[in-house]
């Protein structure tokens, strides 16, 4: 769908000529709904719905959202958890959101990703690497599936901040639709922590050859 009129274009200051509008407008359309996974559209009905009932002097469309948070590790004086909004969308659709957040209680830091690996190196490799293989097992076993093309997306949605702690491993995840239809909501994938990394996790404050450098 196209985001503004051109009337609305011209309105805002734009100097695009109106023969070129429709294509530049229509390429920046398919772009934002890229990076929104659909969000952008289904915001976009939903004003159009509150457009509509205020001109025709009805109720207007009621929105509602949930937010939710879970502690997943509270040892070693790390506490992790992660945030989750749950959004119905204007087509009945719904929509999952999550942050997650890894803190040093001794330090009064936050904790990065890559501090969980040996000298902050190769980490990525190896997190997408394992995420490609627990993919193929998935689909494999015939219990999961991915869109098309999922190898490029785990590396072009990766973003290390999205992880958090569970005492099996340190969990990273993508957001929904990046890399798999909604049928499958927030892909997750745990990493056990072994030598080579991600360490188990030990505040500085106390003495461990495995503590993180945050």
């Amino acid at each position: 769908m196209l985001y503004c009129t051109y009337d609305q274009y011209a309105a805002a200051g734009g100097t695009v000529p109106e023969a070129a509008f429709g294509v530049l407008c229509s390429r920046a359309s398919r772009m934002i709904d890229a990076a929104t996974f659909g969000r952008a559209e289904s915001h976009a009905a939903g004003c159009e719905a509150c457009r509509e009932a205020l001109a025709d002097s009805r109720p207007l469309p009621q929105f509602q959202a949930e937010l939710s948070f879970r502690v997943t590790y509270n040892e070693g004086g790390f506490w992790s958890l992660y945030t989750q909004i749950r959004e119905p969308a204007a087509d009945g659709h719904i929509l999952l959101r999550r942050w997650g957040d890894t803190w040093d209680l001794r330090r009064g830091y936050p904790v990065s990703l890559p501090s969980f690996f040996p000298h902050r190196r190769g980490w990525k490799r190896r997190l997408l690497t394992l995420a490609a293989q627990g993919i193929q097992r998935q689909e494999t076993a015939g219990y999961a599936r991915y869109l098309d093309g999922w190898r490029r997306r785990l590396r072009q949605q990766f973003n290390p901040m999205r992880f958090y702690l569970t005492p099996e491993g340190l969990a990273f995840f993508y957001p929904m639709y990046a890399i798999a239809p909604a049928a499958e909501g927030i892909p997750v994938f745990t990493v056990p922590y072994e030598a080579v990394g991600p360490y188990v996790p030990v505040s500085e404050a106390e003495p461990s050859s495995s503590a993180p450098q945050t």
